[in-house]
């Protein structure tokens, strides 16, 4: 009896294998349209790049001048901390600051980086 319920878990397990393909194609596409259906709802382009700052909180104000040095290159959205729940829900922000998020893509890096390591991180946002 323990052995057919041995095999029975298996046999569970491989399904559920089997289905994991299809499973993550279905999320990949689902998360596209999610993805999409935000940038349409807050009229961004998928190159714009979100960063989430607070106003006074230190890492943010440090990386405030950065941001603001390379504007003229690349597409930021400035998005204050407190904002909106629904657009930090649509983007994947969790309130730690300061992030900055590809719109089209929701990769993301948190804290305090270089400017060389920012660069680095917009640029695959196009």
């Amino acid at each position: 009896e323990t052995d057919s319920g041995m095999n029975e878990i298996v046999e569970k397990n491989e399904i559920k294998s089997e289905n994991h393909g299809t499973n993550s194609e279905i999320n990949e596409e689902e998360t596209q349209n999610e993805i999409d259906k935000c940038l349409l709802t807050y009229s961004l382009d998928k190159s714009n790049v979100i960063f989430y700052y607070q106003d006074g909180e230190v890492h943010s104000m440090n990386m405030k001048p950065i941001v603001d040095s390379l504007k003229d290159n690349y597409s930021f959205y400035y998005v204050d901390e407190l904002w909106n729940f629904s657009f930090n829900s649509c983007f994947g922000l969790s309130g730690a600051v300061p992030t900055f998020v590809c719109a089209g893509s929701r990769e993301k890096i948190v804290g305090e980086v270089s400017e060389e390591e920012l660069i680095n991180f917009v640029s695959k946002c196009l």
